[in-house]
């Protein structure tokens, strides 16, 4: 598949570097043909680039693209204005920079037929050379009328009305396509302004959760595990756009069966862009993470050939890989998605580093995830899916680290400085991990619930509280004290009072004047004494079994007496 797309571009670009005639040697062919096969290779590898130290074998861009989606939401909400917010809202609903399509009219005949992956050449509204691809469906040789849905190559035309939209490299309005080796032109009209749309929106990953969390798409399935705790909780498989809407709307958020009753009217402007911003990437985008991580799972098939038959694994596997950590990730070496939300945890929580022990470098989380991630990769590749769903489970419980380090550091700052935008902050990070807790302890999460309501000061206890229950449930949610750390002071180059990790190191045991070398020796004479008096007991139970076989032996010859002494030395 691969070939095939270098090849298309090779014939491409080649008539541009080739003029063949009959002075022309055959050299200078090939190197013409080199140079455009290098540059058409280049250009193709940089379509799938790397992602930290991760190699993705499919092209998922327009996913990394949703952070940029979520950015442009960000700056608009800041804005404070009415204004800012329909068009945050706009973009949250309609997408803006996630692989836009262009709804072409077809206005002539067709002058051949069309199939999805078919590459067609045009020109572009600033006059330049376009590349489209057709998305979907097939289209018959002398149809008209009809809607040609096309991606524009390399993601370089938006749609308009999003901030900044420069629709220059978009194709003209009115014009023709042509299509490398065939001969016609594909006549078409369309408008910048309605005709540019995208499917890929981060409203729609919320709501079409009901059948996008299901074994391959089936409703008849259950959800997959991971987002039943989701549902289970919220009791909505949309629950984070109803989340959202409310605070775009400014209207009350009820979830009654919880004690939740969030009344967004109330509410400051920053307020409600906190609560929108982080239920976009940690209650939408996060969770979509392991809804790829189980697609690929579902299409792993360990009976055949990887090349032949687990493209669709790989490809969700990649678009895991790519929501993870989003397009601004390779701009600010963070990005604002959940390898971002590890980045930013990492040194307040002292768990940067392999060892979870600095607080610069990268996230312990980030290694570890990115680590299984190519475990994965190499699984899939393999055809060995059982290992691949392990993958995922680890996946899956590492990505609660970072946002139970959200939820106790917004709580702990609230108390230092209470604002109703620190509020909002404790309420959805915390609304987050709720579900992941309640799975573990129903009773508690009532609890936790009615103590971070954003439009409430939280009681002064509310961080101990909270903190205790997260650390009883670790083990549960199968993650440690180590992973999540505690909050660090680096004035005091110490852990905050009462905010310290429930990490205990070996050698620092909580019983006084006992450490690892003293419990590791106690337990080596205790096991040998144990060890000599069973070889003790084994002794006097053979002494006697062979005074009484002694006493039988007396009736046998001298040469059963013999076999009987080797036998009885091969027992003992």
């Amino acid at each position: 598949q691969n070939i095939e797309v270098v090849l298309k571009c090779i014939l491409v670009s080649a008539p541009s570097n080739i003029e063949p005639g009959p002075t022309m040697q055959l050299p200078a062919l090939l190197l013409a043909v080199t140079a455009a096969a290098a540059s058409c290779r280049s250009s193709h590898a940089a379509a799938f680039a790397s992602i930290e130290d991760y190699h993705p074998k499919t092209d998922v861009g327009f996913l990394s693209d949703l952070a940029l989606d979520l950015r442009e939401m960000d700056l608009l909400l800041k804005t404070g204005d009415d204004e800012g917010f329909r068009l945050a809202k706009d973009i949250y609903t309609h997408g803006g920079y996630a692989a836009p399509h262009a709804n072409l009219l077809i206005a002539e005949d067709l002058p051949y037929a069309l199939d999805a992956g078919d590459e067609l050449i045009g020109t572009g509204i600033d006059g330049g050379k376009v590349t489209v691809t057709v998305e979907k469906g097939s289209h018959e040789k002398g149809e008209r009328g009809t809607t040609l849905r096309v991606l524009h190559s390399g993601n370089d035309c938006h749609r308009s009305g999003l901030p900044n939209t420069d629709t220059s490299r978009c194709l003209m309005e009115k014009g023709a396509l042509e299509m490398v080796g065939k001969e016609g032109e594909v006549a078409y009209t369309y408008s910048t302004t309605n005709d540019i749309k995208s499917d890929h929106t981060i409203r729609n990953m919320s709501v079409n959760a009901k059948s996008k969390y299901r074994p391959h798409g089936n409703n008849h399935e259950g959800y997959y595990h991971d987002f039943q705790k989701y549902v289970d909780y919220f009791e909505h498989p949309d629950f984070a756009n109803r989340l959202i809407e409310s605070a775009f709307d400014k209207v009350f958020y009820s979830l009654e069966s919880r004690g939740i009753q969030w009344d967004f009217t109330s509410l400051s402007q920053r307020a409600r862009r906190t609560m929108i911003i982080h239920a976009a990437a940690y209650m939408i985008l996060a969770p979509f993470v392991i809804r790829e991580l189980e697609t690929a799972v579902d299409h792993c098939d360990r009976s055949c050939p990887a090349e032949n038959c687990n493209h669709d694994s790989f490809h969700a596997m990649d678009g895991a890989v790519a929501l993870y950590t989003g397009t601004l990730h390779r701009d600010t070496g963070k990005g604002n998605l959940m390898f971002g939300l590890a980045q930013n945890m990492c040194p307040e929580f002292r768990t940067c580093g392999s060892g979870a022990a600095s607080t610069s470098g990268t996230a312990k989380v980030n290694i570890d995830v990115f680590t299984v991630f190519k475990e994965m990769q190499n699984n899939l590749v393999n055809g060995r899916c059982l290992e691949a769903k392990l993958n995922k489970d680890t996946v899956a419980h590492e990505m609660m680290v970072p946002l139970i380090q959200a939820s106790l550091l917004s709580l702990h700052m609230e108390q230092e400085s209470d604002t109703d935008e620190a509020r909002a902050e404790r309420a959805v990070f915390t609304t987050a991990v709720l579900p992941l807790v309640y799975h573990c302890d129903r009773e508690i999460v009532d609890y936790v619930a009615k103590h971070v309501d954003p439009t409430r000061e939280a009681d002064a206890n509310t961080f101990a509280i909270i903190k205790e229950h997260y650390e009883e449930h670790y083990r549960c949610m199968v993650i440690g004290c180590l992973d999540v750390g505690g909050i660090w002071d680096p004035a005091a180059n110490n852990y905050v009072e009462g905010a310290e990790t429930c990490y205990v190191p070996p050698d620092e045991s909580p019983i006084e004047g006992i450490n690892f070398e003293h419990v590791l020796f106690i337990a080596c004479v205790v096991i040998g004494v144990l060890g000599l008096i069973a070889f003790v007991m084994r002794r006097r139970r053979l002494a006697k079994f062979r005074r009484q076989q002694a006493q039988d032996a007396l009736d046998y010859d001298s040469e059963d007496e013999e076999n009987f002494a080797d036998d009885d030395s091969l027992s003992s």
